[in-house]
């Protein structure tokens, strides 16, 4: 604390003490004391008056420094309020027993949010560390119905970009399931759609552990909140390394946020060259990417655009988020796009209701999950 900082903070007071100074002066001159008087006492004042000014200061900024060091030197900085030396200052104890009952409070919510996160987490930890098809983590999914929608609909959105790339340059997607030649991805076209399907269930799965401000719809996100859950990814990336079925679709999970020309997305840790098919990733980033823009079922912080619109934003970001090859499917697709958008997402809800019913079936004659 700095004295114009303290002066600062004592302004009105001191132009108070001023003022009455100035008016006792007045009140003694118009009664006839004489000015060597007045001068005298004005100096006593003024020395009084800065000798306590001063050693109030000098007061206030030991004691700062006092707390700051010991701030400083706890690991734990919560205990704060309980490691303070008693204070000789009624103010000062009664602020320091309040922000200790607020500290108990604070520790109390903290605890018992954390307490059932971590029941939900363990909860949601076990039934995908035992998944033995990654049906499972679809039917785990529909504990968030609005996430199951929107990750159904980028599933259905990928397999058609794979079907479409097949036709036209399967080349574009050697090294898929280990496919070394267009001929062999031509073999294995059913398990690549099939994959293309999971891989849009399953890339964010990891949004579990972020139910809670997910739902916080009264009011915009902090800058704090938007940053914590872009952690989702991390979740979503531990949670499927821990099983062999869900480990082909790690890449699709840490990348689908990760723009194409690696400069703006996260996480930074996801590197093309580690991913094993970086163009399956690139599809289905794309997939739910289009799909939020459609509508943002998960935050309702957009607009929902218009297939027109959706496909302008898309080429717009061809070449920096997403992939130039990607766009151009999306526009090759407009017309099944815009069959599949008519009831596409009453069938995402359908086959959530029959995941929830235990049924392993999709609405409509889909293909079945």
């Amino acid at each position: 604390m700095t004295l114009r900082e303290y002066l600062s903070d004592r302004l009105n007071r001191l132009l108070l003490q001023i003022i009455c100074a100035a008016a006792a002066a007045f009140f003694l001159r118009a009664t006839g004391t004489q000015s060597g008087v007045l001068l005298i006492l004005f100096l006593a004042l003024l020395l009084v008056f800065t000798s306590v000014q001063l050693t109030d200061f000098f007061r206030q900024r030991a004691r700062l420094a006092e707390l700051t060091s010991i701030l400083t030197g706890l690991d734990q900085k919560y205990l704060f309020a309980e490691c303070l030396p008693p204070s000789r200052s009624l103010y000062e104890r009664r602020l320091l027993n309040l922000t200790r009952q607020a500290g108990t409070a604070m520790t109390g919510a903290v605890s018992d949010a954390q307490a059932a996160q971590r029941e939900y987490r363990e909860y949601v930890e076990r039934w995908v560390h035992e998944i033995k098809t990654p049906i499972t983590a679809a039917r785990l999914v529909c504990r968030n119905l609005d996430v199951f929608v929107a990750s159904r609909m980028t599933g259905e959105v990928a397999r058609m970009l794979v079907e479409r790339v097949l036709d036209t340059d399967p080349a574009y997607l050697l090294g898929a399931l280990d496919c070394p030649t267009p001929a062999a991805l031509q073999e294995h076209r059913a398990e690549l759609q099939r994959f293309a399907i999971e891989g849009g269930l399953l890339h964010n799965v990891g949004v579990f552990n972020f139910n809670n401000l997910l739902r916080r719809l009264g009011r915009s996100w902090l800058e704090e909140e938007r940053e914590l859950y872009q952690f989702h990814v991390d979740a979503g990336v531990e949670l499927l390394s821990r099983s062999s079925s869900t480990q082909p679709y790690v890449h699709a999970a840490l990348g689908h946020h990760r723009s194409y020309d690696g400069k703006t997305g996260y996480p930074a840790g996801y590197d093309r060259a580690q991913d094993p098919c970086p163009a399956m990733t690139d599809l289905i980033s794309a997939a739910a990417h289009f799909v939020r823009l459609i509508e943002d079922r998960i935050f309702l912080f957009n607009q929902p655009m218009t297939l027109e619109q959706a496909l302008e934003r898309v080429r717009a970001e061809a070449g920096t988020r997403l992939a130039p090859k990607a766009v151009q499917l999306l526009w090759d697709l407009r017309p099944q796009l815009e069959a599949y958008l008519e009831d596409g997402e009453l069938w995402a809800y359908q086959e959530a209701f029959l995941l929830l019913k235990g049924k392993n079936g999709s609405a409509k004659g889909r293909g079945s999950l």
